[in-house]
């Protein structure tokens, strides 16, 4: 049943009903039943000229409440200022809510005992009584349709229950023993549901299962909040066929969720930091407050939420989903109502460097098909990339078919000028990535075919500049050749062993007149762990000379300066002078070694 045939189908109820029975709506917790009743049913009885009163049977104690609840919903809506409030001043003497005004600065409290005669005074005619929550309600649901079945018998009333049935109707394992002997176990109703389906039988007529418009529900969801983000959502939902309601629903449809109370929490905790935000000077990005959200719902709409946050990560693929995942900001906004906003400042910018970097892969990608794209495709490419590594930013570090690419471009549309720029500017990023200690790749096994010698040459001095600089990974603190220093440069080389030994040597990258005389004032614990660092690197390998040969002279000189040292030890002790013997001894092996 569609909603409008919903709609259509109560409204013909509530007209034109004749059997004294009331009707029930039945569907999950979660699933929008309160949401349509309130956004969609009540406004369409009110076109029609019929009046809703809706109650809510949460945590309502007693017949007598539920009547009090009922009679001020009926009542006060429908006063009118000016031609009632005098008269309702005589009907009610007494309170009817202790410490609680009425609505129109009357006090409508009147003794429990009078309630129901209250209550009759009531008109009825073309309303809807609205009884929601039926399964949470404190008072025995076998009550509650007593009295449900006393207003549609006695006073003509028509009534809607809101329930999730399933929550109401109990079952328990019963055993049994066949004829023949053999024990089974059937699932039966317990008494108390034996008794709410008797009574029920004869209080309800139809029961009708609600399937909500997932779409309209969401849309309406995030209508309820004025805030511009959220406007900015809408708009695009009318723009885009895969918009910010599509994708709340498939994270729902992921999460297995159909709870829009969920939903609601998290444009309601979205709400909050939107409002925190307005203070600020700091310009956030539409996308990345989308992002900030989508992965709030993630996460709100799993069965999994409350899980413990795990790690120093900043966001959280497990306890959101990959496409949108959980920020820690707004886990610890959620579940503490702890607000950093310097830590959603840094998450702004992170998000602002990925969403460049994917906008200028699509640039790239027609970088590599300059010799099938139009000239006026790579023109615009090259103009993106080259405002991109003016921000530092690249999606890889493959610099060397990229600057391929680009000198073949450069010799079929010119473009010369900005070409070299980019050029110069990759060199510059590499530096950057070098020093943060990333790796850079040094070849490419891809490219496109050059043309010229000039191009040739171009592009056989950008790969040496980016060997130069990929170089100056491995070299040693030039300004700590202490046991520390040499210990870091070692912990380095066995972290990237393949590439280090690519490059080929060890000794051959340290200063040998600076490191004897760091020697020189290092004391004998020094003197051994440095001894320990250049035997781990030459023993490794049997064939040595394979990868080390470059090393020969370094050592040679390491060696000699460490027999002057002996020879001339100084304020040197017996210990640093024995440790420099077992020293020469070590390096003579080495040196012998690498001869062979």
């Amino acid at each position: 049943m569609t909603i409008e045939e919903l709609d259509a189908y109560i409204k013909d109820y509530t007209k034109n009903d004749k059997t004294n029975r009331a009707v029930m709506l039945t569907a999950p917790w979660g699933s929008g039943k309160t949401y349509y009743i309130k956004n969609e049913l009540v406004p369409s009885l009110k076109k029609d000229g019929i009046g809703a009163i809706l109650v809510s049977l949460y945590g309502i104690e007693s017949l007598a409440e539920l009547s009090k609840n009922l009679y001020i919903e009926a009542r006060a809506k429908w006063i009118n200022k000016k031609s009632e409030k005098r008269e309702i001043g005589k009907i009610i003497a007494k309170t009817i809510v202790k410490n609680v005004v009425g609505h129109y600065g009357i006090d409508l409290s009147v003794d429990e005992k009078d309630m129901q005669k209250l209550y009759e005074s009531v008109n009825l005619s073309k309303r809807l009584i609205i009884l929601d929550d039926l399964e949470r309600s404190r008072i025995d649901i076998v009550d509650v349709l007593g009295f449900v079945n006393d207003l549609c018998e006695q006073d003509g009333a028509k009534v809607l229950l809101v329930a999730n049935e399933k929550a109401i109707k109990t079952y328990e394992k019963k055993e049994s023993i066949s004829q023949d002997g053999k024990k089974s176990t059937d699932l039966v109703m317990t008494k108390e549901c034996e008794q709410y389906v008797r009574i029920k039988e004869k209080t309800i007529g139809d029961t009708i299962t609600f399937f909500e418009n997932k779409k309209n529900v969401i849309k309406g969801i995030l209508e309820n909040y004025d805030n511009r983000y959220f406007k900015w959502f809408l708009k695009e939902t009318a723009d885009s066929s895969y918009n910010i309601v599509a994708k709340i629903s498939d994270i729902m449809y992921m999460n297995k969720s159909k709870n829009y109370r969920s939903l609601l929490y998290a444009c309601q905790k979205t709400d909050d930091i939107i409002r925190k935000l307005s203070k600020s000077d700091y310009d956030y990005d539409n996308d990345f407050i989308e992002n900030l959200f989508l992965g709030s719902v993630a996460y709100l709409t799993k069965e999994t939420f409350g899980t413990v946050w795990e790690g120093d990560d900043n966001i959280s693929a497990s306890l959101g989903v990959v496409a949108y995942p959980l920020y820690r900001v707004m886990y610890d906004y959620i579940n503490s109502q702890i607000f950093n906003e310097h830590s959603l400042k840094t998450m702004q910018e992170l998000f602002s460097r990925a969403k460049m970097v994917s906008e200028l892969d699509e640039y790239l990608q027609k970088i590599y098909s300059c010799d099938t794209c139009a000239e006026v495709e790579i023109v615009e490419a090259i103009d993106k990339l080259e405002e991109g590594l003016e921000k530092n930013i690249l999606p890889d570090s493959d610099f060397i078919k990229l600057a391929n690419y680009l000198i073949f471009a450069k010799g079929i549309i010119g473009c010369e000028k900005k070409i070299d720029n980019c050029l110069k500017l990759m060199l510059s990023n590499a530096r950057t990535l070098t020093e943060k200690g990333n790796k850079i790749a040094t070849e490419s096994f891809s490219g496109i075919q050059l043309e010229t010698k000039e191009e040739w040459n171009a592009f056989d001095q950008f790969k040496q500049e980016i060997k130069n600089i990929s170089n100056k990974r491995y070299e040693v603190d030039k300004n700590d050749y202490s046991a520390d220093g040499l210990s870091a440069f070692y912990d380095k080389i066995i972290k990237e062993r393949a590439s280090f030994i690519n490059y080929g040597g060890f000794a051959k990258h340290l200063d040998i007149p600076m490191l004897l005389e760091q020697i020189k004032n290092s004391t004998a614990e020094e003197i051994q762990r440095m001894r320990r660092i250049f035997m781990s690197v030459y023993r490794e390998f049997s064939n040595i000379n394979e990868y080390y040969k470059g090393d020969l002279d370094n050592l040679r000189a390491l060696y000699d300066g460490i027999d002057k040292i002996n020879e001339n030890p100084g304020t040197l002790d017996k210990v640093q002078k024995k440790q420099l013997q077992w020293f020469s001894l070590n390096l003579d092996d080495v040196i012998k070694r690498l001869e062979q």
